[in-house]
């Protein structure tokens, strides 16, 4: 067995209004990597990261408006002139972090048909955990949750990595989603990505098996459907690929309000749904 690895630090100065008592924040370099912390303020708006080099400056993160020292320590947590970086994150998420109380989702008549779920309708409440799939989000370095819906259950994040195993990954954008499958590379817990992720039910991945693995959040939230939407975009054949795939003809995507789902009978069985959810 090797030496246990020491943690190092450096040492980077928080400004804010209270010029003579600026914050002094530690930010750890472990055995593998740099963890990059949102360290530092300065007072005409710009934001920074450290790095081995102190910091960079004027990050996308100073748009935002420059918290001051009362509002990141509004429960008086700390009081010293040096704060550990775990707990500025801490502070510093709850300080930015949003709740997302509406969202559209989608669900696929399969997902009912094997006995998961009874068909839902307009006006019931669900206990439910969401799943996501995004293969093409990227490394972000603004560290402020935001989702934008682009159409269908389809939207726009930026998250944070709260979760990751080869398995099964979980972000937050102001809703804690997973993915079942494995995560990209770079991704680790605690890092922050950016790109568009398609948002549906947990068909019952999570509900059965991955609520159980160790270290796996609570993703369960009480949701009230709003809303149902049955797809009634055109069904095409694909055959570009020398194989007839029977998909979906998204140039004429449409929709029809129900009042609750039919998945043995809509579209023959194969119906897919929008489901608008609230909390």
């Amino acid at each position: 067995m090797g030496e246990a690895c020491q943690p190092k630090f450096i040492d980077v100065v928080w400004t804010h209004d209270f010029e003579a008592e600026p914050i002094r924040l530690l930010s750890q370099l472990d055995c593998e990597r740099y963890e990059v912390r949102k360290l530092e303020f300065f007072r005409d708006g710009r934001v920074g990261y450290a790095d081995d080099h102190r910091s960079a400056m004027g990050t996308e993160l100073g748009k935002l408006p420059v918290p001051q020292l009362a509002e990141i320590n509004s429960d008086f947590q700390f009081s010293a002139r040096v704060i550990e970086s775990t707990l500025f994150e801490r502070l510093w998420t709850q300080h930015t972090s949003v709740q997302v109380n509406e969202l559209v989702v989608g669900l696929n008549s399969w997902v009912i048909q094997d006995g998961n779920y009874d068909d839902f309708q307009v006006g019931a409440s669900y206990k439910l955990a969401l799943e996501f799939n995004g293969s093409a989000v990227v490394p972000y370095s603004t560290h402020v949750m935001q989702c934008e819906r682009k159409h269908a259950s389809v939207y726009n994040v930026i998250a944070k990595v709260i979760f990751a195993t080869p398995k099964v990954w979980v972000i937050d954008f102001g809703v804690k989603v997973y993915c079942k499958a494995r995560p990209p590379r770079f991704v680790r817990s605690g890092d922050w990505v950016k790109g568009e992720i398609w948002i549906g039910v947990d068909p019952f991945f999570y509900k059965e098996r991955s609520n159980q693995t160790p270290g796996m959040p609570d993703l369960f939230v009480d949701w009230s459907v709003t809303r149902i939407q049955l797809a009634t975009t055109p069904w095409i054949e694909d055959v570009s690929g020398g194989k007839k795939l029977r998909m979906r003809d998204t140039e004429h995507e449409s929709w029809t309000d129900r009042a609750s789902t039919d998945a043995w009978t809509d579209d023959g069985g194969g119906a897919d749904y929008l489901l608008s959810l609230s909390r």
